[in-house]
């Protein structure tokens, strides 16, 4: 660059690309310090310069915006923060010296409209955390003026709202956040994408995995090609259209990874462009997902098709292996007919549980359309085929035969012990967890473990199969049957109101409901917490607490517990109404309804309780976790060994501590990436998607453009419960956002569970990512009359808070009203 512009003074501010200050991350942030470090060794970069870290906060100092900064993110919900902070980034012009910097190093580049990309350099990226798509690139900046404008937007991403939970979530400091700039001359390539020096998902020493587009996105064509290290030839390709890269093209770019790996001395990910028939490299990153870690991941192995649409409201986030272990126990007592030696029912993609889908047609497919007995299985979302896998139906029938067989003699035998099952299950859970609590000894425990702990877990199991065996009619059946009769209104009303003979309602809605009778002294608090203290948002995840763990728990009763009592007494007056109108209008009918709708709401009653006792029974596999951890002094080390290995650490082997920091880095490496879609088929890479800027959040079919609708007006899903309404969208993270939630607006998580009932009451209707029309939350908000639509793969990604939607539960679809203005030319996420 020109020497007019490198005063001392300014180059704290403004250095440029290849200067050998700009090596340093604590600068530049990471990503400048890569690319400074990979144009120093002689690398193909485009041309640039850097904005640095204290230029950010030389900004933030002058405009005297930081106090502002942090008191929107303390007062405000992440996305009243966003915007807040956004309009202060917006009002306030960089000072003459700082925008005068950045103005003489733009000239440099070339002419007064030069073209150039800005993107963002964050230093939290130094500690190997995720941040990628959550900060703003612009693309296509042209003349000073425009470039300062990106620069403030870019700045102000760091106060994004995924990135304000992130860093909450990451344990970092907000008073810490600070970013640097990168800006480049932007190219006109032929190709774009990423390389992988070394294959993440499947860790093979030998091979370089490649994702190809062709042009500047990568929208139209794209490929995945695996590379020989050693032989520079293609292994493997994999096309969604024509071919992208040549097989001489590859090995020039898998020359470019070596060398960038060379550099860095470790594997990187590398972000490319093919520009006048060359490589050139756009961005360098460690790949954080080898050596050290582990690979959790079942969808290596075959082209299959998974899915967490039903998955996902048990378990929404990564899991431990403590987790998972105990899952697989439970599983194989509750669907045993679901599972064929050699093939996975369940498995694991990047931590998270999935369901084969493959596998459960062919299992279908053996059985015929109903498919065995206990493995009745939702339709999914989408237009992704589903092949069943290469299973011969004489090897499904042999397998799982003769186990279906015993489900279903089992099944009939425990739903005869049903009602003393849910009678005295949350007393023997209690009895069993305090004897674990007082375990004299590492001998001890693990005696309970099979006497009592593994048994009433497989209890629990066997009576999950039992209640998932009986022929009720599924909510969709049941409906069409009734609404046949008395129309859609009425149907949705006698629908409701699932309860015990007594009275008793199900235990989806048992905590809120409890909750109101103790805060009016019907039931006392000691009382409510042995009833309820094991239901929470993450109750599927043995690290994480239940309620009556904290010795304050309830605390002060929430508006929310009382308005859903009110809510389910008018609901039930309505439904008594409806009754009225069907013996008034249809007499000859009512008999033959009420029986049909009693069948429905004792089996989904029943349903619902034996889940509720699962969920007790695996607090009470945490306390033994717990205790576990307490008497080999291991503390919380113990959630990162499956159950199996505690039970040899207990035993005196010290062998599997030896993985368990290997086992954390990989449990916080999953956890730092965005939620997977919910459809996957083949082998899915989650890190390789996770930076690829043009990924679909609800379907993977391989590389390829994402969803071309993404503004469109209609989200597409499953009918959870009935009903249209109009409102404003509130896009949550977590249940623990909900004080964000204002009256009569629309949530919109990836997932809910028991966890968000309480929010339902405030809430005009609610719209999942993940979910299937009988998932606990669809039942809670059916009691409650809130429209719901679950299952449209990508809500959270397409809706902003502030966007008015439509919501027909009816129909399961959402339409897009209004959109929530957005900043002009504001640009996709890199």
């Amino acid at each position: 660059m020109a020497e007019t512009w490198e005063t001392d003074w300014e180059r704290e501010l403004v250095l440029p690309l290849a200067d050998p200050d700009a090596a340093d991350a604590a600068r530049v942030g990471a990503k400048g310090a890569a690319l400074a470090r990979t144009a120093i060794a002689g690398l193909r970069v485009p041309a640039g310069f850097h904005v640095t870290e204290k230029a950010y906060r030389r900004y933030v100092e002058e405009a005297g915006i930081g106090e502002e900064i942090l008191t929107a993110v303390a007062d405000l919900g992440p996305d009243e923060a966003e915007r807040a902070i956004g309009e202060l980034f917006a009002r306030h012009e960089p000072g003459t010296e700082l925008s005068g910097a950045i103005r003489w190093a733009y000239s440099d580049l070339g002419d007064r409209e030069h073209e150039v990309a800005v993107r963002a350099s964050g230093a939290e990226e130094i500690a190997g955390l995720a941040f990628g798509g959550r900060y703003l690139a612009r693309l296509g900046v042209r003349g000073d003026t425009a470039l300062l404008a990106a620069v403030r937007e870019v700045w102000a991403s760091l106060w994004t709202a995924q990135a304000i939970v992130y860093r909450q979530r990451a344990g970092i400091r907000h008073e810490d956040a600070a970013m640097a700039i990168v800006v480049q001359s932007m190219l006109e390539p032929e190709a774009t994408g990423t390389l992988f020096t070394v294959a993440p998902m499947s860790e093979a020493p030998g091979q370089m995995l490649v994702n190809a587009g062709r042009g500047g996105s990568g929208r139209r064509e794209a490929e995945q090609i695996v590379v020989d290290r050693s032989s520079g030839k293609v292994a493997a390709r994999r096309t969604s259209g024509a071919t992208v890269l040549s097989a001489r093209d590859a090995a020039e770019l898998a020359q470019v990874g070596m060398r960038v790996e060379e550099l860095f001395e470790r594997p990187m990910v590398v972000r490319w462009a093919r520009h006048e028939g060359v490589p050139w490299v756009l961005q360098a990153t460690p790949v954080t997902s080898l050596g050290d870690t582990e690979v959790w991941n079942d969808s290596i192995a075959s082209d299959d098709v998974w899915s967490n649409g039903a998955t996902g409201e048990v378990l929404a986030d990564v899991m431990t292996p403590c987790t998972w272990s105990v899952l697989r126990l439970a599983l194989q007592a509750s669907v045993p007919a679901t599972m064929v030696p050699g093939f996975l029912t369940f498995g694991v993609i990047g931590g998270r549980l999935y369901q084969n889908v493959s596998v459960r047609n062919a299992i279908s497919r053996a059985f015929g359309r109903a498919g065995p007995p206990a493995a009745r299985f939702d339709r999914l979302a989408g237009d992704t085929e589903t092949e069943p896998a290469p299973l011969p139906r004489r090897t499904v029938l042999r397998a799982v035969g003769p186990v279906a067989a015993r489900s279903a003699a089992r099944g009939a035998a425990n739903r005869r012990r049903l009602n003393d099952f849910l009678a005295g299950a949350r007393d023997r859970a209690d009895t069993v967890r305090r004897r674990v609590a007082d375990a004299p000894s590492e001998r001890d425990l693990i005696r309970l473990w099979h006497d009592d702990v593994l048994p009433h877990l497989l209890r629990c199991g066997q009576m999950e199969e039992a209640v998932s065996g009986q022929s009720a009619g599924g909510l969709p059946a049941t409906h069409r049957s009734v609404a046949a009769a008395v129309g859609e209104e009425d149907a949705n009303l006698l629908l409701t109101g699932v309860a015990a003979p007594d009275g008793t309602p199900s235990a989806t809605l048992g905590p809120i409901v409890g909750l109101a009778r103790y805060a009016r002294g019907i039931v006392g608090r000691d009382t409510y917490r042995q009833r309820w203290g094991h239901r929470g948002p993450e109750e599927f995840e043995l690290a994480s607490p239940r309620p009556a763990e904290d010795p304050e728990w309830p605390g002060p009763v929430s508006d929310e517990a009382r308005a859903a009592v009110t809510l389910l007494r008018d609901r039930g007056r309505e439904r008594r109404r409806a009754w009225w109108r069907l013996r008034e209008r249809h007499p000859g009918q009512a008999a033959r309804i009420s029986r049909r709708v009693a069948k429905f709401s004792r089996v989904t009653y029943q349903r619902e309780a034996v889940r509720s006792e699962m969920v007790r029974a695996l607090w009470t596999v945490r306390q033994f976790v717990l205790r576990a951890g307490e008497l080999t002094g291991v503390g919380d080390d113990v959630f990162f060994l499956p159950v199996d290995e505690i039970l040899a650490v207990l035993d005196g082997d010290r062998r599997p501590l030896e993985r368990v920091a290997v086992r954390r880095r990989t449990y916080e490496r999953y956890r730092a990436l965005p939620p997977y879609p919910t459809l996957i088929k083949g082998r899915f890479d989650p890190f390789a998607w996770a930076a690829d800027p043009d990924r679909r959040t609800d379907v993977y079919e391989g590389p390829g453009p994402a969803a071309q609708d993404e503004d469109g007006g209609t989200l597409p899903g499953f009918a959870g419960s009935a009903g249209v309404v109009e409102g404003p969208v509130r896009v949550l993270a977590h249940a623990e956002d909900g004080d964000h939630l204002r009256d009569g607006e629309v949530i919109v998580a990836m997932v809910t569970n028991i966890g968000w009932s309480p929010l339902f009451t405030r809430a005009s209707a609610v719209i999942t990512d993940v979910g299937a029309p009988l998932s606990h939350m669809v039942v809670a908000a059916r009691e409650l009359g809130i429209p719901a639509v679950v299952g449209t793969g990508d809500a959270t990604a397409r809706l902003r808070t502030g966007d008015i939607v439509r919501v027909d539960g009816t129909r399961g679809t959402v339409e897009v009203l209004e959109r929530r203005v957005r900043e002009p030319e504001r640009a996709t996420a890199r």
